[in-house]
């Protein structure tokens, strides 16, 4: 497991967030907490997400400059918690994030951001408005 001391790793990873339902949940609603994030959110459905999955993971194969890639759902451990934290375990104060995430290791660290190719995403996702997001129910299938 890794710490948050280690910065060099962080650096070479790429986080992709999406939500993350409880085992007892059917729907979440976001916390207005988002709009923190940014003006607006990509939106991929259930329905689309299957193809969209599969274009990430052949773009993220194919690519020379991506050592390895892994995802999960983020493990949320008690604020008190005074063991290690790292890409997939926060503090249970940012539960509200519902968060799956990527982390793409690349192979050397060229001091630049990570460009990540998808190609053409019409018809698979949505672009919204975060303010218009806040308080609609997210819905588990």
């Amino acid at each position: 497991m890794l710490t948050i001391k280690d910065n060099y790793y962080f650096r070479k990873c790429l986080l992709i967030n999406t939500f993350n339902f409880k085992e007892e949940e059917n729907e979440i609603t976001l916390s207005d907490k988002f709009l923190k994030f940014g003006n607006k959110a990509i939106i991929i459905t259930y329905d689309h997400f299957p193809v969209f999955a599969q274009r990430l993971e052949s773009v993220l194969n194919d690519d020379p400059n991506v050592f390895s890639f892994h995802s999960s759902k983020v493990e949320y451990v008690p604020n008190s918690h005074s063991g290690q934290l790292g890409i997939f375990r926060k503090f249970e104060k940012f539960s509200w994030q519902h968060e799956y995430r990527l982390r793409v290791q690349q192979t050397k660290n060229s001091g630049e951001a990570f460009q990540l190719k998808l190609g053409d995403l019409n018809g698979l996702v949505t672009v919204m408005d975060t303010k218009d997001m806040i308080g609609i129910p997210i819905i588990k299938k």
